[in-house]
Parts: structure tokens; sequence; C-alpha cells
């Protein structure tokens, strides 16, 4: 069997290529279609090229349709919806990789469970207590997910911070009780007063992390839940003096399965992904809506690509 895949290059670019996949073998799943979405550490990688210290795979946010199942696989039927597999029209995968999509009547671009995985995965560490207040230094995608499901805590206040009013203005619509830009005057002092117990940092900045330590209360928790992708120099003193709890929230740490309550969570409305789509094209136009992302669209918060 052939089909076209995106392949990233040492350069930072996008070639579609056909290729070769071989048989369905014992264990596999053979997809088909669907869509994948684009993620920051994608962008990263394209930007960067093999200067990218950890560069991702040619995507790794795809649903798509059951084609061929292996022998000895079981729990799977020709055309379920699973998600699993990256940037191609046809995509071996192991089937313990991969996770059924019950079937609703949302659309594919709800079901994006992938970084709906990293939320959940970061709420977990955020450990939220009745009455918390909490900040959130971000407000992209992965931002704005995450405001959807803190929404469901039993947090008393949640504040947003971004350099975008655009995007202040999309956290708002989605519950945040405040918002703030980050170049507001004394913004510092005036959520370091507020008694904050967690800071979200979900920007991946140093200005991000630095603020962070900064409007925390003593004993208060970060959580490092963006990835600043480069090497800076950081004065951790404050952060020691304060006696702060600084947690990794990054998949690695998983504390259970995510995909699970993440599929759950779609299906009960709890996220919804496909809000927060901005730009859909299909696998050949992928290369070129990179261009444009890296160019730096500002209307651009999440792509998908049509498989």
């Amino acid at each position: 069997m052939r089909t076209e895949s995106a392949n990233y290059d040492e350069n930072g670019k996008i070639t579609i290529k056909e290729k070769e996949i071989g048989d369905v073998g014992p264990g596999e799943l053979l997809v088909e279609g669907g869509i994948c979405g684009i993620c920051s550490w994608d962008i990263a990688t394209c930007r960067s090229g093999k200067k990218m210290e950890v560069p991702a795979p040619p995507g790794h946010e795809a649903v798509g349709f059951v084609k061929e199942i292996g022998p000895g696989v079981k729990g799977f039927e020709v055309g379920d919806i699973v998600a699993g597999g990256g940037f191609s029209s046809l995509r071996k995968i192991p089937a313990l990789a991969s996770r059924k999509i019950p079937k609703t009547s949302l659309s594919l671009e709800h079901w994006l469970a992938e970084p709906v995985t990293c939320v959940v995965n970061g709420i977990d560490h955020c450990s939220v207590k009745p009455g918390d207040r909490i900040v959130m230094i971000g407000t992209g995608f992965m931002g704005l997910l995450m405001l959807q499901g803190l929404k469901k805590s039993p947090a008393d206040t949640i504040i947003a911070v971004d350099i975008d009013d655009a995007k202040l203005a999309r956290a708002k619509e989605f519950g945040a009780d405040e918002v703030y830009n980050r170049s507001c005057a004394h913004l510092a002092e005036t959520l370091a007063a507020m008694e904050i117990d967690t800071v979200i940092e979900t920007s991946g900045s140093k200005s991000g992390l630095e603020l962070a330590g900064i409007i925390v209360k003593k004993g208060g928790t970060i959580n490092l839940f963006g990835w600043l992708k480069q090497t800076v120099e950081f004065n951790f003193s404050n952060w020691h003096m304060k006696g702060l709890t600084v947690i990794n929230a990054s998949p690695s740490a998983a504390k259970r399965e995510l995909y699970i309550p993440a599929i759950r969570l779609i299906a009960n409305g709890v996220f919804d992904t496909s809000a927060l789509i901005t730009h859909r094209v299909p696998l050949h136009s992928y290369p070129e809506l990179m261009k444009t992302i890296i160019a730096g669209d500002a209307t651009y918060m999440k792509g998908i690509v049509a498989l």
C-alpha cells in the first residue's frame, strides 16, 4: 500500500511524499483519512529545523477511520473513529496506542483528543482546592483548553494574562473571571495582592516564568504547563525564598492514563477543540500554511490538516 505523508526536513521545510507502508501486521490498525492538529511542537520544529533539540514527529494529533484490522486485534471494527497517527492519509498504528472515539453527533474537529489529554494532565497537577485563586499566563490554544477545564473545578477565581487583547477576549468568552494584558501598569503588584494560590504558566516564555514567581503567594504553586523550548538564564532565589512548589506538568509526568478521561470530557461538552480552530487545509497545503504560521499570522490559533 502507498500513502501520502508529510515529512520534516532538517532545514525546517515540509515536503509531502508518497511512500510504501506495507501490509497491516499483528497488533496493528490501518487508519484512513480524518484530520490531524498542528501542535506548537510542530511549529517549533519547522521554525528551527535541525537546531530543534527535540524535533517533533510529523504530526501526533490525528483522528481517523479504521480501514483494516491486523491479526490479533480485538475491540475495533472497520469504520471506527480512533485517535492516533500523524500527517498521513493512510497510517499504520499499534492498536494498543490508539483510542476509540465514541459514536456521537460531534464532528471530528471536536475530537482532537491528544491536546486534551495534555490539559487533563495539567489540571491533575494543579490539585485545585475549593476556593483557590488561579492565574493562567498565556491564552493560546492550550491555555484556552485549560480554561475550559478549570471552569469545572472548584476554584474561586480564574484570571487570564496575555499580551494579546484578542486572545484575552476569547478567555473572557470561555469563562475567565478577570483578564489582564501583560502590559498593564502595576500588573505584578495587582496580582500579587490577590493571594494567588496557583499560577499555571502556559506561555512557555521566560517572561511568563518570571511573572509567575512574582505573583504567586508564599507557599503557593507554579505549574510549568508550557514548554520553554530554549535555554535561558534564570534566578531561582525568589522561588526558594517564597517556599514555592514548582511542578512540571509535562505528559511524561502523567499520574494516570489520560485518554479515557479526556474522551469522556469531550463527549460531555467540557472541552470543545472545534471552537478554537482558525485554519483548515488539505494535506498538500500544509507546507504553505506552516510558512504562514511561522511568518506570524495574527489570526492563527490552531490549524488542522485534512487527511
